[in-house]
């Protein structure tokens, strides 16, 4: 199959150390790709994953054997950027919806494949260097799932991570009891980040706020419509 490479020096492959997980470790390559070295990986799962093409979810597209015809890894693109946990708060937040509303249309499209978004949060959301939104981490989502709701389920293990940057979600009271209940429903899964901007964006945008304020301006201004404690 084409999506299938065979090795037998590991060293183009691992040319920098990235960052290792609960799910193996990954390197940067010589073609300026990334190589994750996984100790037991999933080879049915992986051969789905890497038919599956997205915008902003980095799937596998390569799986690399060992010279002995074991399943070591897979070969994924290299997103340049930061995770959206450290991101700057000088990104315009007109940015940052688009890449939000990318993910969105995504997640509905990868539904429809029976494919279960799983723990996207805040280390796996990254923002690169053309302010793109990019979800990695996906080589343990479940392929083929017969999950109800799925939608919503996808929906729920991403929004918590989308609403980082602009929302503490330990402060979960607002003066508007409709924007709490608009809340809840984004935490649930029930509402996507989206339509919640668009709702705080209505409060906001009362004080002066325009599209091309940044995340730091937007999240000062959340502050002023949150109730007094």
């Amino acid at each position: 199959m084409d999506n299938k490479i065979t090795v037998d020096n590991f060293k183009p492959l691992k040319l920098k150390k990235l960052y290792s997980g609960r799910n193996g470790t990954c390197y940067l390559t010589e073609d300026n790709e990334v190589f994750k070295h996984i100790e037991t990986p999933n080879e049915e799962s992986l051969k789905s994953l890497t038919k599956l093409n997205s915008n902003s979810f980095v799937f596998p597209k390569k799986l690399v054997y060992n010279k002995n015809g074991k399943l070591v890894g897979y070969i994924m693109d290299y997103v340049n950027g930061t995770t959206i946990k450290n991101m700057s708060g000088s990104t315009r937040m007109d940015y940052y919806r688009n890449g939000i509303s990318q993910i969105e249309n995504d997640i509905a499209i990868l539904t429809n494949y029976k494919l279960h978004i799983i723990d996207a949060g805040v280390n796996n959301i990254m923002i690169d260097s053309e302010s793109n939104l990019k979800i990695v981490d996906t080589d343990f989502y479940e392929t083929k799932s017969a999950l109800k709701n799925l939608y919503q389920a996808n929906l729920t293990s991403v929004n918590y991570g989308l609403m980082y940057p602009i929302h503490d979600i330990s402060i979960q009271d607002f003066e508007n009891d409709q924007l709490n209940k608009y809340l809840r429903w984004t935490l649930d899964g029930k509402m996507k980040v989206s339509e919640l901007l668009y709702e705080l964006g209505g409060e906001i945008y009362l004080r002066g706020m325009y599209p091309e304020n940044t995340i730091s301006e937007y999240k000062n201004q959340l502050k002023l419509i949150r109730k007094k404690l």
